[in-house]
């Protein structure tokens, strides 16, 4: 699929994206905390230069965040938390927070602890229902990054 005939032009390719955040955590010492936290903090300061252009009382608007398993899904959570305190609402779709010792250290899982810290209900990615039912002016897609090395299910 040519992605230019649908209005997006890549910035960089997966393989490039890669080699970028290996460079600013070997090169410039930045943790993936650090990046995971600007990259979500930065996508939510865009959602609202985007709402605000195209909506006079943007504050009232309502976000859908469908986040994955993975660190694109950690980014999400960043953003639901970053738009949570300009005051919008914020639904956060994501995988269950996991209590398993060998992943409760994940940053998705630090993120969803951060959220569930400040009283966010966390819905299940897997309750198709509860999507379908929300009513969102904006969805903001979570679910997969430049890492996704299978076929979507």
């Amino acid at each position: 699929m040519d992605i230019k005939n649908k209005g997006f032009t890549p910035i960089c390719r997966a393989q490039q994206s890669a080699q970028i955040d290996c460079l600013a955590i070997k090169k410039y010492g930045l943790s993936s905390e650090i990046l995971m936290e600007s990259a979500g903090a930065l996508s939510a300061k865009h959602v609202v230069t985007i709402l605000s252009s195209v909506q006079k009382n943007w504050t009232k608007s309502s976000v859908m965040v469908l986040c994955g398993p993975g660190h694109n899904g950690g980014d999400g959570l960043v953003l639901a938390r970053h738009l949570l305190s300009k005051g919008l609402k914020v639904e956060v779709f994501c995988p269950p927070y996991s209590k398993n010792e060998a992943s409760k250290n994940t940053l998705l899982n630090q993120q969803k602890l951060r959220l569930i810290k400040q009283n966010v209900p966390l819905h299940s990615i897997e309750d198709l229902q509860k999507i379908q039912s929300t009513k969102s002016w904006l969805i903001v897609d979570a679910l997969f990054g430049v890492g996704l090395n299978r076929p979507i299910k």
